[in-house]
């Protein structure tokens, strides 16, 4: 959410999730080879070519705040349509839901 606010943001978004639509998951891992499956990630592509990865390990050590960072940077190299992507007060009312049902347990990172 926070990246998409950026000045600078993709053209459009895609999102699949493995175990809902496996034909979907199976096409977008074809896009993001030769990097292997991983869920979560996140790939940004530019003419049909894959220009950006975050994959599991990446975002198993990177909190909210780094990966929406890292997700802003490439959007800057990478993208061309203006953002953000809601009115900018609209977004600060936003109420982002913050649970995770997730098994994997969290790095513990030093303070």
């Amino acid at each position: 959410m926070a990246a998409l606010q950026n000045s600078v943001i993709p053209d459009r978004s895609v999102t699949v999730f493995a175990g809902v639509d496996r034909d979907a998951v199976n096409r977008a891992r074809e896009y993001m080879a030769p990097y292997p499956p991983s869920s979560p990630s996140m790939g940004l592509f530019r003419d049909g070519k894959q220009v950006f990865m975050l994959h599991r390990s990446d975002l198993q050590q990177m909190d909210e705040d780094q990966v929406a960072a890292a997700l802003k940077k490439a959007f800057d190299e990478h993208c061309v349509k203006a953002g953000p992507s809601v009115d900018p007060e609209k977004f600060r009312q936003l109420q982002p839901h913050r649970a995770c049902g997730s098994q994997i347990p969290m790095v513990n990172r030093p303070s």
